[in-house]
């Protein structure tokens, strides 16, 4: 980060090149949940939002003087990440840009637009799955378009819905890290929700059957809370 604020921020070029680009600098460790919502787990981690929201355009690590003005000019022209995914996942038989298009959809908090997309992924690796129930990409494929509709239609407040898609992962992918997120995303849900019924009998499978494991753990911390705010909440 310092060394882009010297070669690069700090050159006059740059800043000729880049008038009309509002920037931003934060501080990841000071502001976690931003950090989390971008998904930045290295540094420097830099990202063109238009005046939406939308990410655009992700830079990761270090880039010199040149490259990184030839980027933000990229950009003003409107060659950008986000406008190439777009094109690209106008073909449904191009899973892999249909992916990244919803990913970057997701990032941005776009939710609603993002939905259809991983609703597309998800159809496509079940019905792999159907045909071949041993192959390995359609099933995290499927999994993990589960976990995504589910945060998605949590954020647009279709809570049942959302519901379904964690308790799908949770019944049917119970040994994975989209099962501990699962488990995260049905406690937000019932924390926004206190009447929302747990699915008590499935948490409960899950802590005997993954016992010690961190899923477990999380499924038995939702089931004590959802204990101490009153047995309603664990009727099924």
């Amino acid at each position: 980060c310092k060394r882009l604020d010297k070669d690069v921020f700090a050159q006059a070029s740059f800043q000729k090149a880049a008038a009309g680009v509002l920037g931003v600098k934060i501080n990841a460790e000071q502001q976690p949940a931003l950090a989390q919502r971008f998904q930045v787990t290295s540094f420097p981690r830099l990202f063109f939002l238009n005046s939406d929201g939308v990410i655009v355009e992700r830079v990761r690590g270090y880039l010199s003087l040149a490259d990184f003005t030839a980027k933000v000019q990229a950009v003003k022209r409107g060659d950008t990440e986000y406008a190439r995914w777009r094109v690209a996942a106008s073909d449904a038989r191009n899973l892999g840009a249909v992916q990244q298009f919803a990913q970057l959809l997701s990032e941005s908090q776009q939710h609603d637009q993002a939905i259809p997309y991983w609703q597309q992924l998800h159809d496509s690796a079940l019905d792999t799955l159907f045909k071949n129930p041993n192959q390995p990409g359609a099933a995290a494929m499927h999994r993990l378009a589960l976990l995504e509709l589910g945060k998605g239609y949590a954020a647009v407040s279709l809570a049942v819905v959302a519901q379904q898609q964690f308790e799908e992962i949770l019944r049917t992918y119970p040994a994975t890290n989209e099962a501990i997120a699962a488990v995260a995303g049905l406690s937000q849900l019932r924390a926004k929700n206190p009447a929302m019924t747990l699915p008590v009998s499935l948490l409960e499978q899950i802590v005997q059957a993954q016992a010690g494991s961190p899923v477990a753990n999380q499924a038995r911390g939702l089931l004590a809370q959802a204990g101490e705010a009153g047995m309603d909440a664990l009727v099924e």
